[in-house]
């Protein structure tokens, strides 16, 4: 599989769409990105507009691809995966099982880094909740997709990934978050 191996030794960051992903954060990351060679991020949906330059794109449905992959065409110039068996015009590759993007996008991002073998994941913009009242950084999605209507059943969904990975090294380095089951750790102590 093109993922296997792709990222083994390296640093992860995995982006999700949580309203605690700030501009300073998401500088912060991209600096970090360009000045490390074992340094690499992994967007969740969306948030490959905060990140052009993301080593990859996770996105699982098939809407969200059909709502959004003529701007990612444009502007993303990272390698876009799926569980979804997409047609041929979204250009992402298939992440067929026994890959298991644990029925969440971010939770598949961090999956990805983790099938190519990093050596740590850090976790940013995984709220896990509606954090101000807001459901993503960047708005709510445009009509007939879902904006975060399944968050009650993420953290259960986390807990499956940990649980399939006890020995993998993740830190939830969000700004503000419901998940309890990986470490917190600040961004600026988590980039050093």
């Amino acid at each position: 599989p093109p993922h296997r191996g792709r990222w083994r030794g390296y640093t992860i960051v995995c982006a999700a769409s949580g309203p605690s992903l700030n501009q300073a954060d998401i500088a912060r990351i991209t600096d970090w990105q360009k000045a490390g060679p074992s340094c690499a991020v992994i967007v969740a949906n969306t948030t490959f507009r905060a990140f052009p330059d993301a080593d990859a794109l996770f996105a699982m449905d098939r809407q969200w691809w059909e709502a959004h992959e003529a701007e990612v065409s444009r502007t993303f110039r990272g390698q876009r995966f799926s569980t979804n068996n997409l047609p041929e015009k979204f250009r992402s590759t298939y992440l067929a099982p026994p890959f298991d993007g644990y029925g969440n996008s971010g939770a598949g991002c961090i999956a990805l880094a983790l099938a190519g073998d990093a050596a740590r994941v850090l976790m940013v913009g995984f709220d896990c909740q509606h954090t101000g009242g807001q459901a993503h950084w960047h708005g709510n999605h445009p009509r007939g997709l879902t904006n975060a209507a399944q968050i009650p059943k993420w953290p259960a969904l986390f807990k499956r990934l940990r649980e399939a990975h006890p020995n993998a090294i993740i830190y939830n380095a969000s700004r503000v978050t419901a998940l309890d089951v990986f470490p917190r750790i600040p961004l600026e102590d988590a980039l050093l």
